[in-house]
């Protein structure tokens, strides 16, 4: 999975240059990401405009591509398919929020280190729960 290889590196360029202005925009995003949790429900909206906006905060034009063909290869019935028996259900939705934060916050503190690390078990896990 391609994922595995990119996001965690994604994850330390934002947290190397998260701005201020930035990590303002990262907390909304959290916010959101808190507000579905507390609606006990899931949409990819939020899930993926984190992920792009992680590849923006990097800067790298390469990875905020790459991340945008992810983004509109996974819009598929196939992955609407993927995600209704996989993050949609309340067990991985709850583990799937809690990685997200975990990522959040290790880029807010401007923890590359952790925030590298969070993200590759981020990926790991995904991919564990699509293919096993």
């Amino acid at each position: 999975c391609a994922r595995i290889s990119l996001e965690p590196d994604i994850a330390r360029l934002a947290a190397e240059l998260i701005s201020e202005e930035q990590r303002a925009e990262l907390l909304d995003i959290i916010k959101r990401f808190e507000k579905e949790a507390t609606e006990d429900r899931y949409t990819t909206t939020v899930d993926w405009e984190f992920h792009r906006f992680l590849a923006r905060v990097s800067g790298n034009a390469i990875y905020i591509m790459v991340m945008e063909m992810i983004g509109k290869a996974m819009e598929t019935r196939m992955w609407e398919l993927i995600l209704s028996r996989t993050i949609a259900t309340k067990k991985y939705r709850e583990r799937n929020n809690f990685e997200h934060l975990h990522i959040a916050q290790a880029v807010l503190d401007k923890r590359a280190d952790d925030a590298y690390a969070f993200m590759k078990e981020h990926m790991e896990q995904l991919y564990m729960r699509y293919w096993s």
